[in-house]
């Protein structure tokens, strides 16, 4: 135990003295190396070990550290005594151990021979079933041409009888008609006759009786006859092409392949020659076997997941001791009986000042019993708060991973200032301006972005993901960012999470960067952490694990985890001035980011936004943009650069367009009303969603109904949402303009501003995020942006938007007292299109307007309702309901 400090060495020995030892372990204090060395310790003593976490990946770290400290040349890892059972998740133990670690790898080394002369008998069988299914080809073959030589003379059978058909049809027309002319002749004699003469003649319409009889004989004749032409026409054709696929055939068969009685003797020869081969390779397969269950019954340090040892249970027995690492994430029953499987002792390794057990149930009973740690349950955290620590208790205090101003920002918070720090030199280099600083902020206030939800409440920011894209990309160009250790990014939100990875994917930056939650990076450590907060505007409050101002909450534990990740530098995204507004006065984020600060530097996004200028984007466009500067360096548009990049986006749409804006105002619309009527005569969806008239902020109701007339005049789909504050386009769901500006309702007079990023990843992502449904298993999210949500009352066929009240969320109608909850289907249409095509069919069964020709709406005015150009303001036309004159606005 030389290479370990003091603190390290009394946990191994506490271990080896007691039936349950807790090794207390904070973030970089080596709990990974200490475990390593009691284990080593425990195989010299022959102890039967099973070590075991709530994750592969966490189990896959101790054995990596076992195998680094013993070395090949150990005998538990040369003798294949250290066996990893299940899913291996850390690559390098995947990659440079397995052949010792796993059952399949260590049966491999130990039965090389047998191996050796497996490959031996398998070469000597792939030629023999290479011959084997020769002969079955030449068999297959000559079954095809017995085939046809027997449908050839089937053919030629039906041919002949077909012949003896025509000459007999052909007979009988011929007397047939015979007859027919016999009849004219008598009925032109009896026409000629006198009157005595025909007394003893047949009557002339006895005659014209037979002849429309005979007529029907001649023309039922005629008609068996084609009839038996056209058969023996198909059978002679069908005789050439039998004739055809037989010498086709005939020539595939090799002239010196011999009869099928002879092939069929050489097929039996080779499966004799085969047989005795596949039976030598299943009993090397078997002794295989045999081995792989003797492997693993002589192993002596087994390692898997707390699942897998109740899954497999037949798999887990006989263990001297077991060892939890990461046992503050392990649900309590799982843990006891993981424990109960040590005949003599149990050693529980944590730090429960890390992530809780995830317990998966809103019943709040549940939670505080199950998402109880067991160093709570078994009053070790009370002791800790004592001061006062069990004798079976020892804290690891030295941490050997973070930066000193890194550890800083947990040691006082999380363990009450014990946490020391012994860390040489930078595991990596030093990172590129202007990040030098072992703890950079990014602040984002000054582009004011946006915090959103997904439909499972989880939070997003779009302002958040593309700057550190930016980031990310500038590390890659400046070689800092070389393998997937360098940068890891973590964020609370499992939306942003998503968001996070799709953006980096779409990016071409997946294989270098890792992207998730704080709980992916439990027990992972990354050279650069990037931390990133979206809670932002656009929320009344920061989220539930902000707030938390005690080490013992899961917001303060799942802070410690994401900062604690970060050997050399972390970096936190944050709006600053939100939070300063926003967080309670003792939370511990405000501590942390106050000592960030004070010892560290603050960043201004928009250096980190220029770090990839836009320009390179907006060169797909083949345009020439006079761009302010903020745009062109930062990618940040104000109205101006907005509407003329965002519009060139819109003309170069091929499939839809979907704006969501929370406020609409006929200026705007009329602003775009010939580009999206252009847009849609094309073929492109267009979907507008915003607030209904009557939330419609401090616009008049008139106003906004006319507006939403005006959008469904030219044939957008317009969707209606009581409360919508997302400033989002989506085009061709390949590229999003997102920020604080309302495409539909902005004034020149905001300072207001929109981003754009082009990436397809990021774009679904965002489209599933903004839908109000969650997507189904099977359900396609192609054009899922432009597909319309909202039905059209079933009253009035008038607009329906989307609200929330006591009883959950439900739909309203825009102009009458109809309302229907979310998820009833009455009101909707079935089709994949068809309120889109409803949409489109009531704009052409509208009037249309006299002076300019678009399609007319129904407006309100003072005196009821009347028909308004869509048009408007550019056009005033106007006629009366149910009226034909149309007149013109004074």
């Amino acid at each position: 135990m030389g290479n370990l400090n003091q603190r390290q060495q009394t946990a191994v020995r506490l271990a080896l003295s007691n039936e349950i030892s807790y090794i207390w372990g904070p973030p970089g204090t080596g709990k990974t190396r200490t475990l390593g060395a009691l284990i080593e310790l425990l195989f010299r003593q022959v102890k039967r070990v099973l070590i075991c976490s709530n994750t592969n990946r966490a189990v896959d770290q101790v054995l990596l550290k076992l195998c680094e400290v013993m070395t090949v040349a150990h005998p538990a890892v040369n003798d294949g005594r250290i066996i990893r059972i299940g899913r291996i998740a850390n690559e390098e133990l995947e990659n440079q151990w397995s052949p010792y670690v796993t059952v399949s790898g260590v049966a491999e080394r130990q039965s090389t021979e047998l191996i050796e002369r497996r490959n031996q008998l398998e070469a000597h069988v792939v030629p023999l079933r290479e011959r084997i299914l020769s002969i079955d080809k030449l068999l297959s073959l000559l079954d095809q041409i017995q085939a046809a030589k027997e449908e050839e003379l089937r053919q030629k059978s039906i041919i002949l009888s077909g012949q003896k058909t025509l000459d007999k049809l052909e007979q009988l027309l011929k007397s047939i008609e015979g007859k027919l002319s016999r009849l004219d002749e008598e009925l032109l004699k009896v026409k000629n006759a006198g009157l005595l003469r025909r007394v003893f003649m047949r009557s002339e319409d006895s005659i014209l009786n037979d002849r429309r009889q005979t007529e029907q004989r001649i023309s039922t004749a005629q008609g068996d006859l084609r009839s038996a032409r056209k058969e023996a026409g198909d059978a002679a054709e069908a005789l050439e092409n039998i004739r055809k696929r037989l010498k086709e055939l005939m020539q595939a068969v090799p002239s010196n392949s011999g009869s099928r009685s002879q092939l069929e003797g050489t097929k039996s020869g080779v499966e004799s020659q085969l047989q005795p081969l596949l039976s030598e390779i299943a009993d090397i397969n078997k002794k295989l076997s045999d081995m792989e269950s003797t492997i693993l019954q002589g192993a002596l340090i087994i390692g898997a997941t707390v699942t897998k040892t109740y899954l497999s249970p037949k798999q887990f027995v006989g263990f001297d001791v077991v060892i939890v690492d990461e046992a503050s994430m392990v649900l309590l029953p799982a843990l006891y009986y993981v424990v109960g499987l040590s005949a003599a002792m149990a050693v529980i390794s944590g730090d429960f000042r890390q992530l809780p057990p995830i317990v998966e149930t809103e019943q709040m009973e549940l939670v505080k019993t199950l998402g109880q740690d067991v160093f709570k349950s078994a009053g070790v955290t009370d002791a800790v708060e004592s001061g006062v620590l069990p004798p079976n208790v020892v804290m690891l205090d030295v941490q050997y991973r973070m930066e000193q101003k890194i550890c800083n920002l947990v040691s006082s918070t999380m363990y009450r200032g014990f946490l020391k720090t012994e860390k040489a030199i930078l595991a990596s280099g030093e990172l590129p301006e202007p990040f030098q600083d072992t703890l950079t902020i990014v602040d984002t206030s000054r582009i004011w972005p946006f915090s959103n939800r997904d439909v499972f409440r989880s939070k997003y920011n779009l302002m958040h993901a593309l700057a550190i894209r930016n980031l990310c990309w500038y590390l890659k160009e400046k070689k800092y960012i070389q393998n997937t250790g360098d940068v890891g990014i973590a964020t609370p939100y499992a939306a942003q999470a998503k968001l996070l990875k799709s953006v980096i994917t779409g990016s071409g930056l997946e294989k270098i960067v890792a992207a998730g939650t704080v709980h992916r990076y439990q027990g992972d450590e990354k050279s650069l952490m990037i931390l990133d907060i979206p809670d932002s505007l656009g929320e009344k409050r920061v989220g539930i694990f902000l707030e938390s101002d005690n080490p013992d909450e899961q917001g303060a534990k799942l802070l410690n985890v994401g900062i604690s990740r970060a050997k050399d530098h972390l970096v936190v995204f944050a709006n600053l001035t939100y939070l300063q507004d926003k967080l309670p006065d003792r939370a511990l984020l405000r501590d942390i980011l106050h000592t960030m600060e004070s010892s560290g530097q603050i960043v201004d996004v928009r250096e980190v936004l220029e770090f990839r200028p836009i320009m390179e984007d907006l060169g797909k466009l083949q345009r020439h943009f006079e761009l302010e500067v903020d745009a062109e360096k930062a990618g940040l548009f104000r109205q101006k650069d907005f509407e003329a990049v965002c519009s060139a986006d819109i003309e170069n749409a091929r499939k839809g367009v979907a704006i969501f804006s929370g406020f609409v105002t006929p200026k705007r619309v009329a602003a775009y009303g010939d580009l999206f009527r252009r847009k849609i005569n094309e073929g492109v969806a267009i979907r507008c969603i915003t607030r209904p008239p009557r939330a419609n902020g401090s616009i008049p109701e008139d106003q906004g109904k006319e507006a939403l007339d005006a959008l469904e005049g030219v044939g957008c789909l317009v969707d209606g949402r009581w409360s919508i504050h997302e400033k989002v386009v989506i085009i061709d769901e390949k590229i999003v303009w997102f920020g604080s500006l309302n495409m539909l309702s902005h004034t020149a007079q905001t300072d207001e501003m929109m981003m754009r990023i082009e990436n397809p990843e990021a774009a679904s992502q965002v489209a599933l995020f903004m839908r109000l449904r969650r997507m189904g298993s099977g359900q396609t999210t192609d054009g899922l942006s432009v597909k319309k949500e909202n039905p059209r009352c079933p009253k009035c066929e008038s607009r329906t938007y989307y609200a929330k009240g006591r009883y959950g969320p439900f739909w309203s109608c825009e102009d009458c007292d109809w309302k229907q909850g979310l998820d009833s289907p009455k009101g909707f249409s079935k089709t994949k299109s068809g309120n889109q095509e409803a949409s489109r069919k009531q704009a052409k069964e509208r009037p249309k307007c006299p002076e300019c020709g678009s399609p007319m709406v129904i407006r309100h005015g003072r005196f009821g309702a009347f028909y308004g150009c869509s048009g408007y303001p550019k056009c005033k036309g106007k006629r009366s309901v149910g009226k034909v004159n149309q007149t013109k606005t004074r």
